[in-house]
């Protein structure tokens, strides 16, 4: 059980740790070939598979479309 002393003193942290774990993980997919190059990319199926919320997954795309992973 998390004590109070162990949860993020910012909600925002909590917030950032989620898009970082996301963007990895939609990188790793990228580049395993689990997302397809030129495929377009449903929000709501990565929200489900990851498990995570929809705003980490926004700013995790928004990532990877500046590293250049991505298109708009």
């Amino acid at each position: 059980m998390a004590t109070i002393s162990s949860l993020p003193t910012e909600p925002s942290e909590a917030g950032a740790s989620q898009a970082v774990k996301a963007q990895l993980r939609l990188r790793e997919m990228i580049l395993a070939g689990e997302l397809p190059g030129g495929a377009r990319i449903a929000e709501l199926s990565i929200v489900e598979k990851l498990g995570v919320s929809r705003t980490p997954i926004r700013a995790a795309l928004m990532r990877l479309e500046q590293e250049g992973l991505l298109e708009a």
